[in-house]
């Protein structure tokens, strides 16, 4: 079973939810995505160097 047919499992899964747990899966979601992003130290530092027209040269 391959990633393509999981996600599909679940979205087929997601469709027999009720309207409230759809909204409560929605929530979750949103927490979890914030709370990835809040755990993360490097995340501040991510682009920070994305219009350094130097920094290319200092990688290669």
């Amino acid at each position: 079973m391959n990633i393509s047919t999981n996600i599909k499992n679940i979205l087929k899964l997601i469709e027999t939810l009720s309207p409230e747990d759809k909204n409560l899966l929605v929530q979750q979601l949103q927490n979890k995505k914030e709370n990835i992003s809040s755990d993360n130290p490097w995340i501040k530092y991510a682009g920070m160097f994305k219009y350094d027209s130097q920094f290319d040269e200092i990688l290669g």
